[in-house]
């Protein structure tokens, strides 16, 4: 899925996102990204402790 919204191409960051998103939520999309892009993920301001702080409040909703 990340590779298709990438090579759309335009907005990559955005249709890549939304297309992430949307997939994390059906049980039909195997989670298989690799460990780096989340483990090596930048901790700055709106950086990995803030997108974990996100996923949980949007998880109890």
């Amino acid at each position: 899925m990340l590779r298709e919204s990438v090579n759309f191409g335009g907005d990559v960051d955005t249709v890549a996102s939304l297309a992430l998103a949307i997939g994390s939520q059906m049980k039909e999309v195997e989670n298989n990204l690799p460990k780096w892009l989340t483990e090596d993920l930048e901790n700055g301001k709106y950086g990995r402790d803030y997108l974990i702080s996100l996923d949980k409040e949007f998880l109890r909703i």
